[in-house]
C-alpha cells in the first residue's frame, strides 16, 4: 500500500537537488516544507491547486495540504527544498515573530505561492547552501551556525509572504484539470459520507472509470486510495482535538473500528489510540 503520510528523520532537512526522480502520488509531511525552483519545467499540485513553476517559484506547504510535484519532460531540474518538523518549528518563534505565519495565517490549499526576484532568490540559495553544510558538519559550533541559517531563511520567507499579501500579488494561472479539482472539492465536503463512482458520476456526468482515470494521472493515486488517505488525516486532526477513538472514527467516515484501526495503523505507523497518548501528553 501507497504511504501518503511521510515522517521526517529529522528537526530540519536541507536539499539542494538536480536529479530527475520525484515523488510520484500526493502525500504530506509531518512538518513544514519551502520548495524553490531554481531550473527545469514543474506543474506543482498542492491540494486542489496546480502551477506551473519558474526559476525562482516558491511553495510554501504545511503539514496539512497534501502535494507532489510533476517534471515535464525527462530532463532534470534542479530544486531546494527545507523541512522542519513541526515541534521543533513551534520552538523557534518568539513573542513578537511567529515564524509560522507564512504557513497558517492562510486558507488551507492558498497563497502558496511566491515568486522571487533575482536579488532574493540568491540570498535563499547562498542560506541554504549555509544551511545543508552546517547541517553535514559536526565541527563546534556548527549546530548554532545551522539554527542561525534557518532562521534567516524563515524570517526572509515571511518578509516576503507579508510583502506579497499586502501588495494584493494573486497566485499564477491554476492549471489543475477542472474536473479533478471539482472532485477533489466534491470528496472533500462528503469525507464523512459514502464516495462512490457512480455518485461521482452522477455529479459529474462524466463516466466513473474516466473520472477515476483522469485522477490518478493528476495524484498518482485512486480516487479510493485518496479519500483512505483523507480520511486518516482527518482522524489525526481530531484525535489531536480529543475526541475519543469511537467518535473519531465515525466522524472520519470509516464504517466499522477495525477497518479504522488497521488503516490508520499501516499509514501511519502506530494505532490511533497510541497515536492520540503521543501527541496529547
Amino acid at each position: 500500500m501507497k504511504r501518503f503520510f511521510e515522517e521526517l528523520t529529522c528537526d530540519i532537512v536541507c536539499k539542494i537537488k538536480d536529479e530527475v526522480a520525484v515523488f510520484p502520488h500526493y502525500h504530506r509531511h509531518d512538518g513544514y516544507e519551502i520548495f524553490i525552483l531554481l531550473n527545469g519545467d514543474v506543474n506543482y499540485y498542492i491540494e486542489q491547486h496546480s502551477y506551473r513553476l519558474t526559476r525562482g517559484s516558491l511553495i510554501l506547504i504545511n503539514p496539512e495540504e497534501y502535494h507532489r510535484a510533476e517534471l515535464i519532460g525527462d530532463t532534470a531540474y534542479e530544486r531546494m527544498v527545507l523541512n522542519v518538523r513541526k515541534p521543533f518549528f513551534e520552538k523557534l518563534s518568539t513573542y513578537d515573530t511567529d515564524l509560522s505565519l507564512c504557513f497558517s495565517d492562510r486558507i488551507k490549499a492558498e497563497d502558496n505561492f511566491l515568486q522571487l526576484n533575482a536579488q532574493d532568490l540568491q540570498f535563499l540559495h547562498l542560506q541554504f547552501s549555509h544551511l545543508k553544510d552546517a547541517l553535514r558538519d559536526t565541527s563546534y559550533g556548527n549546530d548554532l551556525l545551522g539554527i542561525s541559517y534557518l532562521l534567516q531563511i524563515l524570517v526572509k520567507t515571511n518578509r516576503l509572504y507579508r510583502a506579497s499579501q499586502n501588495s494584493g500579488f494573486s497566485n499564477p494561472p491554476d492549471v489543475m484539470p477542472r474536473l479533478i479539482q471539482d472532485t477533489m472539492m466534491y470528496i472533500e465536503e462528503h469525507l464523512a459520507e459514502e464516495i462512490t463512482l457512480s455518485d461521482l458520476s452522477a455529479t459529474f456526468f462524466h463516466n466513473g472509470t474516466y473520472i477515476s482515470r483522469c485522477f490518478k494521472g493528476v495524484t498518482g493515486l485512486t480516487i479510493s486510495q485518496y479519500v483512505l488517505y483523507k480520511r486518516i488525516s482527518l482522524a489525526q486532526k481530531y484525535l489531536l482535538e480529543g475526541y475519543s477513538l469511537t467518535d473519531v472514527c465515525l466522524m472520519s467516515g470509516f464504517n466499522n473500528y477495525s477497518n479504522f484501526s488497521r488503516s490508520f495503523t499501516k499509514q501511519v505507523g502506530c494505532s490511533p489510540k497510541k497515536y492520540q497518548n503521543m501527541h496529547n501528553k
